[in-house]
């Protein structure tokens, strides 16, 4: 073989080797991977699952057009923590609201909004979490997806909400 078709051979082994690597989407056909990230889009775009952290986010459109907030993923904490709690989401209903750490883990502050690319459902606001501020027990964590930066904010605060479940 000339040194052409030996270079492409071992091109194209290469590329196969690397695309292979990700089994996770391999083995899940109806999940694509998308930026080189760990967390992959489910066919109906209303979860994404990272397989790093083992958890499957919630990733229902926004309704940003209403008045008065009338979206149902809006809420004072005591609402988005059971409005979680109630969800049935992708033949799940194991559903919580995720802790601040975990709410972080899907952060890309290089992007407005600051939500990994994979989410098609981002808005750049304010996202609750279940993790109590300072040991306030009327303050909590919250995500602002505008800077990707988290914030105390007082329990009755309405803000969005994103529900995560684990995955194993």
């Amino acid at each position: 073989m000339n040194q052409k078709k030996v270079y492409l051979l071992f091109a194209l082994a290469a590329m196969m080797i690397l695309l292979g690597c990700n089994e996770k989407a391999e083995n899940n056909a109806t999940s694509e991977v998308q930026n080189n990230s760990s967390i992959v889009q489910d066919s109906s775009a209303t979860v994404a699952i990272d397989a790093k952290t083992n958890l499957v986010w919630q990733d229902e459109m926004y309704v940003r057009e209403k008045k008065n907030n009338d979206d149902e993923k809006i809420g004072n904490f005591k609402y988005a923590k059971e409005y979680c709690e109630k969800l049935n989401l992708a033949s799940h209903d194991d559903w919580r609201l995720p802790n601040v750490d975990e709410l972080k883990t899907v952060i890309d502050k290089k992007r407005k909004p600051a939500f990994n690319t994979i989410f098609k459902n981002a808005v750049d606001k304010r996202f609750v979490t279940s993790s109590l501020y300072m040991s306030e027990k009327n303050y909590i964590w919250v995500v602002d997806f505008n800077t990707g930066d988290p914030f105390g904010s007082h329990i009755n605060n309405k803000n969005f909400i994103r529900c995560v479940r684990n995955d194993k």
